[in-house]
């Protein structure tokens, strides 16, 4: 695996995708919470100028159906 996110202290990145826009990758998967954020898995955003580098943006909780992978 190439890419991480490091919630809880664990690796843990799942169902990468890769999207192109604006001159910059944009990469949604599914991670661990935060603390904060009462839900099982939410969505984590990172950025990468080159496709290689990427650096954890953001996140998002999956609160509709559509947004769970099965």
């Amino acid at each position: 695996m190439l890419f991480t996110d490091n919630r809880g202290g664990r690796d843990f990145a799942k169902d990468p995708t890769v999207v192109f826009s604006n001159g910059k990758y944009f990469m949604y998967y599914s991670t661990l919470p935060d603390e904060n954020i009462g839900a099982n898995l939410i969505i984590g955003i990172a950025v990468s100028q080159d496709g290689e580098n990427r650096e954890v943006s953001g996140s998002l909780p999956m609160t509709q159906e559509f947004e769970k992978k099965e």
